[in-house]
């Protein structure tokens, strides 16, 4: 490409780095349907295997919520993937020193909310897609926050 005529062009950043960016405001997350999934992770090895494959921590809003992800996923590649993490595994991990410095949102009232919760295990699909679909409306509301951003501080652009 040519180089360019207008020197004062002002460059916008790229989209993807965007993504590390939250808005704390937003309306796209859904703390049940967090807490479902987190709750059928942990316990069902299949469909603990199914969420680790298609999320990641980036996918669930709540920090407490990414850290629990965290440590399943982190857990599972360290142990090997045919096996899974249970409860008891989990509780067992908050009483480690080591693992509460790495995962302090992880707390004995966190696990026992999730694993009290009654969930139906038919919408698992469902809620894995509603949280990819929420993470992809995030990224979208920040890319579009910081996009009107910087065109309103561009001042070629009249309104």
């Amino acid at each position: 490409m040519s180089k360019s005529k207008n020197k004062n062009f002002v460059k916008y950043n790229n989209f993807e780095n965007f993504i590390k960016q939250t808005n704390e405001n937003t309306l796209f997350q859904n703390r049940v349907i967090e807490k479902t999934v987190l709750n059928l992770m942990m316990a069902d090895s299949e469909k603990q295997q199914l969420a680790t494959q298609y999320l990641t921590d980036e996918h669930f809003f709540y920090q407490g919520h990414k850290d629990l992800f965290r440590y399943i996923k982190d857990k599972r590649e360290l142990i090997g993937f045919g096996s899974s993490v249970d409860f008891f595994e989990i509780r067992n991990m908050i009483e480690d020193e080591e693992s509460k410095i790495k995962y302090p949102l992880v707390t004995t009232n966190l696990i026992n909310e999730i694993s009290s919760m009654f969930v139906n295990e038919e919408n698992f699909l469902n809620n894995v897609e509603n949280l990819i679909e929420l993470n992809k409306m995030r990224n979208l509301e920040v890319f579009y926050n910081l996009s009107l951003d910087a065109m309103s501080h561009n001042k070629k652009i009249t309104w």
